[in-house]
């Protein structure tokens, strides 16, 4: 494959039309002073470990939970700005109204749309049932309406997502693109310009990273040295475990995601942590990627950042958890070996099989195909 070079512009990018609306939300610094207290406890119930009034399978994070916030912030501002009630009115048992949830998803249909329900819709009433149902416990005939609502919101087909994918061969060729030289090093002048430099090492060492290892974005961005990665013998390692992974516990057992650090990409890791990692901002942080404002990446700011670089290249909106799709297609395609797969994904074979279906089914016909042609060549043999 030929070099890539950044070509394309993101902000350029045609952009789904539903997202130019004016907004209609109200911040929850904004909210009145009950509902604050009330969404705080409802947050510290979703949040703690130990909860024997929850369902185990509602605890979150706190990135998870507050990237939830906006679906509540939207709502209740629906409910001020469109439906004009009193803002000091607002309470949180407002999302277990069937009335009020089921106008809102008309109005987001019909107003902010085009006529389709949305995945943010369709993820908002979700939520809203769950709350209405674990949490404030209503009577079942109200959390049982907005559930038949939640089953109702079908949003249309969604954005083709093979269409924004590149494969690994591209991806390894943005990220040796994306690698700096020493002699740009030398050339650098001011911190800015080697800050700069940095960043781009960083961003080739991820992207390679991902190509060999297909981490979650939680774990790319947790990942902390000495503690996830780790050197051992004359490699080094890659090692989270329990609460540091999705599922903590499988088969009754503290859940482990353990493998090595690639081989081929140890000499670009060294150098990044002896070279170009201390020269950006944050760098005493235990964690290996920092933002360029010397902080941990957020969900959203290491998305984005994928997403530009990847476009940059290719023209391609390609997300950050799609390398899994892609990981999980070409592997199987190639080796035709599920468990494997799980391994290198962090799955089960059964998680694989569910969530990676739509990849493998396409990968199907051709391993089919493979095996006819082989059968076919031993019958003129």
């Amino acid at each position: 494959m030929e070099p890539l070079s950044r070509k394309y512009d993101y902000q350029a990018r045609a952009k789904n039309t539903s997202i130019n609306h004016d907004p209609y939300g109200h911040r929850r610094t904004e909210w009145n002073e009950p509902l604050k207290a009330e969404f705080a406890a409802f947050r510290h119930w979703r949040l703690a470990l130990f909860n024997t009034d929850r369902p185990r399978r509602l605890c979150q994070r706190p990135t998870t939970f507050d990237g939830s916030i906006n679906v509540y912030e939207n709502y209740f501002g629906y409910l001020i700005n469109i439906r004009r009630e009193p803002p000091a009115g607002l309470r949180l048992a407002d999302v277990s109204d069937p009335q009020r949830v089921l106008s809102f998803a008309e109005w987001h249909v019909e107003q902010r749309t085009d006529g389709q329900p949305s995945r943010f819709l369709e993820r908002a009433i979700g939520e809203f049932c769950r709350t209405a149902r674990d949490y404030l416990k209503v009577p079942s005939e109200q959390w049982e309406a907005i559930y038949h609502l939640r089953q109702a919101v079908i949003p249309d087909t969604k954005r083709d997502k093979w269409k924004r994918m590149v494969s690994l061969a591209t991806l390894e060729a943005i990220g040796l693109a994306e690698r700096p030289s020493l002699e740009e090093l030398a050339a650098a002048t001011t911190r800015y310009a080697k800050e700069h430099l940095a960043l781009r090492a960083q961003r080739s060492l991820y992207i390679r990273l991902l190509v060999c290892r297909p981490l979650r974005s939680r774990n790319l961005r947790e990942m902390k040295i000495n503690d996830n990665l780790y050197r051992k013998d004359r490699g080094w390692m890659i090692e989270f475990k329990g609460a540091e992974l999705k599922i903590g516990r499988r088969n009754g057992r503290t859940n482990l995601y353990r493998l090595s650090w690639p081989d081929d990409l140890v000499p670009e890791l060294e150098e990044f942590l002896k070279l170009w990692r201390p020269l950006l901002p944050g760098q005493e942080r235990p964690e290996l990627f920092i933002s360029r404002h010397g902080q941990p990446y957020t969900v959203f700011g290491l998305n984005k950042e994928f997403k530009k670089t990847v476009f940059a290249y290719t023209a391609h909106a390609m997300n950050l958890h799609l390398v899994r799709d892609v990981w999980a297609s070409e592997y199987f395609a190639s080796e035709n070996d599920v468990a494997v797969a799980a391994q290198m994904l962090g799955d089960t074979v059964e998680t694989v099989l569910r969530h990676y279906v739509e990849p493998l089914r396409k990968q199907n016909t051709d391993v089919a195909d493979r095996f006819i042609r082989k059968a076919k060549q031993a019958s003129t043999d």
